[in-house]
């Protein structure tokens, strides 16, 4: 990786300990073709969020500029192969359909998939859509499948303590934010 790019001051320092690399907290929607090596963005993903949604505005959300700028860089610099990931909620965006057209517009063979951590025996529920595209008609090939987990999976429930009241999340903060949490059950399967 040559760069990487994030709002959030406190994912900037962990990503700079864990990969020795500081991100920039530059936006998207200012990057020019120049300054463009290599991206690795958290940015994207918030506008299609379970709160991001709610508004409704898709490519109208000033947010949504940086992913148009990328659009826009993409089709100028023309690299051989791009992924991109976010949120399960952006395969059914305006947006979504606009980078897809815009591929299929440049010559871009692609594939998308919805995939989850736990698909890859990480003990973690994280739906996320992901577009693999090349201009290597031959490449996409090797794109079309991915592998899942052998791993059998284990009962949530393995790993939690007996119940204690003091860490549960109060129901005022439940009603407020709980269509955002990734709710799970004792007795869901993870591996």
């Amino acid at each position: 990786m040559v760069a990487a790019f994030d709002q959030n001051l406190e994912a900037n320092e962990t990503f700079a300990h864990n990969f020795g690399l500081k991100p920039s907290d530059r936006t998207l929607d200012s990057l020019k073709a120049d300054s463009l090596p290599a991206l690795k963005s958290g940015g994207l993903v918030r506008l299609y969020t379970v709160y991001g949604a709610g508004h409704g505005k898709d490519l109208a959300d000033n947010r949504a500029k940086s992913l148009l700028n990328l659009i826009q860089l993409m089709v100028k610099l023309q690299p051989e192969t791009i992924m991109i990931e976010n949120v399960l909620a952006f395969k059914s965006s305006q947006a979504n359909q606009h980078l897809r057209d815009s591929l299929t517009r440049n010559g871009y063979y692609f594939v998308s998939y919805d995939l989850c951590s736990s698909d890859f025996a990480v003990p973690m529920k994280r739906p996320r859509h992901f577009i693999v595209a090349t201009l290597n008609s031959a490449l996409i090939s090797r794109f079309k499948r991915f592998p899942r987990s052998t791993a059998e999976p284990i009962e949530l429930n393995s790993f939690l303590q007996e119940d204690r009241a003091e860490l549960l999340v109060p129901p005022d903060i439940m009603s407020r934010y709980g269509d955002g949490f990734d709710l799970v059950e004792r007795q869901t399967n993870h591996y």
